[in-house]
């Protein structure tokens, strides 16, 4: 379970793994203002060829900055539905 927060108040990304804080670092993006540009998962660089080699499933986009709460609790509920698959 990964999420990244985009945390705009603070200028920070945040990257959370299994619900705990993994990384943080300075946002230096500035504002998003071309909301029209696709939004690329799997490659940060378009001008390189160098896309993630793997599986991503399950992808959410929130309007808004996830709390520590908010991300806890959706991995909660992934883990408690895989559990209810098994029994």
């Amino acid at each position: 379970h990964v999420v990244l927060v985009r945390d705009t108040a603070n200028k920070l990304v945040k990257g959370y793994i299994d619900a705990t804080l993994d990384v943080k670092f300075e946002d230096t993006t500035g504002e998003i203002l071309d909301k029209s540009d696709k939004l690329l998962i799997g490659n940060a660089n378009t001008a390189q060829d160098e896309w993630f080699n793997g599986k991503i499933s399950n992808i959410k986009i929130y309007p808004k900055d996830l709390s520590e709460q908010e991300i806890s609790r959706l991995y909660l509920d992934r883990l408690n539905k895989f559990s209810e698959v098994g029994r």
